[in-house]
């Protein structure tokens, strides 16, 4: 019974593009060394054939939000991608008047900072709805921010 690339090398595909990886635009080719391994079995399969069986032995193409997600976990960036769903997401959980005049901004640790747009919002805001803003925020990012810090365009702390 025989065995596929994959099969046989665990997750490794053994017609990979390894050499220039790290290359983009033209400079990512094949090296030398991969050109003459696909011209092999061209030559032994046949041009059709041959490009097949080359693409069939590679790793097959990934989604690029697949990717986005890969570098964003490696990195440890997690919240960054939370604080940019959010953001999308923030006119639903705060409302359109609310919105308006707010804006996710930042985080430092696990608390998220809003922009307000004017000191007579941020009273209003701070006053009345933050608590409601919070539990809402807690809920949409599984607990990812546990406090809320209100502060006026432009003050954020870097």
């Amino acid at each position: 019974m025989a065995t596929s690339a994959s099969q046989a090398h665990g997750d490794s595909y053994w017609l990979d593009r390894r050499a220039y990886r790290k290359r983009t635009h033209f400079g990512r080719r094949p090296s030398l060394h991969e050109r003459r391994r696909e011209e092999l079995l061209q030559d032994w399969y046949g041009s059709d054939r041959g490009k097949l069986e080359v693409v069939a032995h590679q790793r097959p193409a990934r989604e690029i939000r697949n990717v986005v997600d890969q570098v964003f976990s490696e990195l440890g960036r997690q919240d960054i991608m939370r604080l940019e769903v959010l953001r999308q997401h923030w006119a639903e959980l705060v409302g359109v008047d609310v919105a308006r005049h707010t804006s996710p901004a930042g985080f430092r640790g696990r608390t998220l900072d809003v922009e307000v747009s004017s000191s007579s919002w941020l009273y209003v805001l701070e006053h009345e709805h933050k608590g409601r803003i919070l539990e809402r925020v807690k809920a949409f990012t599984e607990g990812g921010f546990t406090a809320l810090r209100l502060v006026p365009a432009g003050r954020r702390r870097r």
